[in-house]
């Protein structure tokens, strides 16, 4: 016979070795992963606390755009507002643009007339950066963390 019980017995034991062996490499494999991935997570913290300390403290910053914002306001709020007490007028210039027909042979248009308003003209460009300026604001507001 050639299967004999020593046989079975060293071929099971090789087998139960082999199969431990490869489990506790797996587990060292698996332990080891986990080291580097919280080595890493140390890392990321260590690089935002760095971050988070190298962003100066932004006085100038805070100082500029909040003239920007006084100059904004006072272009849509304040300036109307005095310059209509004051008795001034704003002149406006209106170009009508230039009309062509019969293939450019004939062209109509292209005045430029100029229009004087009893009162303060507010542009849209200074509507548009008073609504920017105060959706950020609210925004921001919004998201600040207390």
């Amino acid at each position: 016979m050639i299967f004999t019980p020593e046989l079975a017995s060293l071929a099971l034991g090789s087998l139960g070795g082999f199969i431990l062996k490869y489990l506790s490499i797996r587990a060292q494999d698996e332990k080891d992963k986990f080291d580097r991935m919280m080595q890493s997570i140390d890392k990321a913290d260590q690089s935002a606390n760095l971050a988070s300390q190298r962003v100066p403290n932004d006085r100038n910053g805070n100082i500029i755009r909040r003239i920007i914002v006084l100059c904004v306001l006072f272009g849509v709020i304040l300036g109307p507002f005095i310059l209509s007490i004051m008795g001034k007028t704003t002149i406006v210039e209106v170009v009508t643009p230039v009309r062509e027909y019969l293939f450019g042979l004939l062209t109509l248009g292209g005045h430029t007339k100029f229009y004087e308003l009893p009162s303060y003209l507010i542009s849209e460009t200074t509507k548009q950066g008073l609504l920017f300026i105060l959706g950020f604001y609210f925004g921001n507001g919004a998201a600040k963390r207390t």
